[in-house]
């Protein structure tokens, strides 16, 4: 079965939003449950004074998980699968 775009997609979105979970998740930001583009949403979010392990550890997980599907992907591109 060759990859089709939504593996694409899925490899893109997964390590966008593992980059965007360690990160805020490092610095003590909680983002809100419900985020837009708008700038006032982003107002409503909470700021700690520590790690939010739990926000890193989902954004690793997704980190693994696009990793692996990347991998995939690539060896059967190269065994022209």
């Amino acid at each position: 079965m060759a990859p089709n775009r939504s593996t694409f997609v899925f490899i893109f979105t997964a390590t966008l939003a593992a980059v965007f979970l360690i990160v805020t998740g490092l610095i003590g930001y909680q983002p809100p449950a419900n985020l837009s583009l708008d700038a006032a949403t982003w107002r409503l979010g909470v700021w700690t004074d520590e790690v939010i392990l739990s926000q890193v550890a989902l954004g690793v997980a997704l980190l693994a998980a696009a990793g692996v599907v990347a991998v995939r992907v690539n060896r059967r591109l190269a065994h022209g699968r």
